[in-house]
């Protein structure tokens, strides 16, 4: 099996931070608290859509990368990771999309995926998107004590998917790393390369 990770083209700053939360979830309850965890003191960050501009440059972008690397099996995605994952992955699903991505629907469907602190975005850019119920085998993990992505909008994201599990973990917004779920992650993948026979 082999990775391969991604960073996001876009940069983040504050104020795009703040813009791109109350936007997404349609309420201002953009904290200190949140963006201390979302731009951590003298870190870079980077984000995969501050805009619907800034979508469609994610999406060519991810296109290349499918293009050069030819094959994914799977994709994981974190917190607006989930975002754009998810909207690669019903592209490639349904050639019918038709987002002057040229050639996007040429590459392979994503198998399976895995979406940590997931969300849904909310917006008339992915409404087509989402006509469709999205038939790749997901798992979403969802976080108990997430106080940046609530889980009523992890669960908005889990319903465009026909064929999904779910599993809480403890902690909050983050990728966990405790035992329970790593072996909630492996089952999933193990069953789905068995399933697959791959």
């Amino acid at each position: 099996m082999e990775f391969v990770f991604l960073d996001a083209p876009h940069v983040v700053t504050k104020k795009v931070a703040s813009k791109f939360y109350r936007d997404l979830v349609g309420e201002d309850i953009y904290t200190k608290d949140i963006e201390e965890q979302l731009i951590p003191c003298g870190r870079i960050m980077r984000s995969w859509l501050n805009s619907d501009w800034d979508v469609q440059e994610s999406l060519i972008y991810l296109k290349k990368v499918l293009e050069k690397e030819e094959v994914f099996d799977g994709v994981l995605g974190f917190s607006q990771g989930t975002i754009i994952g998810t909207l690669l992955i019903a592209i490639l699903e349904n050639p019918s999309i038709n987002l002057n991505l040229k050639n996007i629907n040429d590459c392979k469907p994503i198998k399976f995926s895995i979406m940590v602190c997931g969300l849904k975005k909310i917006d008339s850019f992915c409404t087509n998107i989402y006509s469709n119920a999205i038939h790749c085998q997901s798992l979403h993990l969802i976080a108990k004590d997430d106080n940046v992505v609530s889980n009523k909008y992890s669960v908005k994201l889990l319903n465009c998917y026909k064929n999904s599990a779910t599993h809480y973990f403890d902690f909050g917004h983050a990728i966990p790393s405790d035992e329970k779920t790593l072996n909630v992650i492996k089952h999933f993948v193990d069953s789905f390369y068995i399933k697959s026979n791959l």
